[in-house]
């Protein structure tokens, strides 16, 4: 997977991938919903505990996010990611 430059963009399509209640490597869907401050994006897809800490990608293949948890009482899927510029200087890089 590749770390991207690219601003996520409200409305478009992401997939999350994470080990939900133990079940590794589990995909989910959904579109980015909105962006909350600078480091926030919000998603519908479908996360459940033991996906923080999974990629967000975009239609590009590209990881944008790092997913981080959501709201149990919603019934909405609303779930949350920290954008990859929050992480990326820690990210070893291959020379």
């Amino acid at each position: 997977l590749k770390v991207t430059n690219r601003r996520p963009i409200i409305g478009n399509k992401i997939f999350a991938i994470g080990s939900p209640r133990g079940f590794t490597n589990t995909l989910s869907t959904g579109e980015i919903s909105q962006l909350r401050g600078d480091y926030f994006i919000q998603i519908n897809a479908p996360i459940d505990h033991g996906s923080s800490g999974g990629a967000l990608i975009n239609e590009y293949g590209e990881v944008i996010g790092i997913t981080s948890g959501g709201r149990d009482d919603s019934g909405a899927n609303l779930n949350y990611a920290i954008d990859i510029s929050v992480v990326k200087p820690y990210i070893p890089t291959r020379k």
